[in-house]
């Protein structure tokens, strides 16, 4: 959710733009109830969007886990068949931890860190720990490529400046040993 603390601008945008198509009207439209703090309402209307586009279907579990409907949520990503694998997977470990089944977000760690590490799981989990802090968790991925580290790319890089922003959002300071 992206809260500007002014509605103004999504109010202008409807109305200064009548030939908005009715897809993005609709997602404008719930943008202008979350930031209202219509949840109900907001809830309501992202059970009622039309999943025409792969775009709308991650915008719509994603909003239901941001507005605390994760079993809403994880109900909607059970039934949508069109998004890629590495969304689905996001999307379903963001549910899961906003609903605490910290069991299970440690399950689907596990699975990623069984494979040998690359730019896009660290990346991956990186932005998970960012939004959803987890020391222990974010302990065992470090652990992971002080073992098998990445290999130098730009795409590496990326993942790595994902990994030292999750490590400055934890509560507690995660160990970070250089070679």
């Amino acid at each position: 959710i992206c809260q500007l603390g002014d509605s103004q601008p999504l109010r202008r945008l409807l109305q200064q733009s009548p030939a908005l198509p009715d897809n993005l009207r609709r997602l404008v439209e719930i943008e202008l109830l979350v930031e209202t703090g219509q949840t109900r309402e907001a809830h309501d209307a992202l059970l009622r969007l039309p999943l025409d586009s792969a775009y709308a279907a991650y915008y719509q579990v994603a909003e239901l886990t941001q507005l605390g409907f994760a079993d809403d949520a994880l109900a909607a990503l059970d039934r949508i068949a069109s998004l890629p694998a590495r969304e689905h997977f996001e999307l379903r470990l963001n549910a899961l931890a906003a609903k605490g089944w910290r069991e299970l977000v440690h399950n689907e760690v596990q699975l990623i860190l069984s494979a040998p590490p690359n730019p896009f799981s660290v990346e991956l989990l990186s932005a998970h720990f960012i939004r959803y802090p987890d020391a222990e968790m974010l302990s065992l991925l470090f652990a992971e490529l002080q073992c098998r580290p990445l290999p130098p790319s730009a795409e590496s890089f990326q993942a790595t400046l994902a990994l030292f922003c999750a490590a400055g959002v934890q509560v507690r300071p995660v160990a970070v040993h250089t070679r």
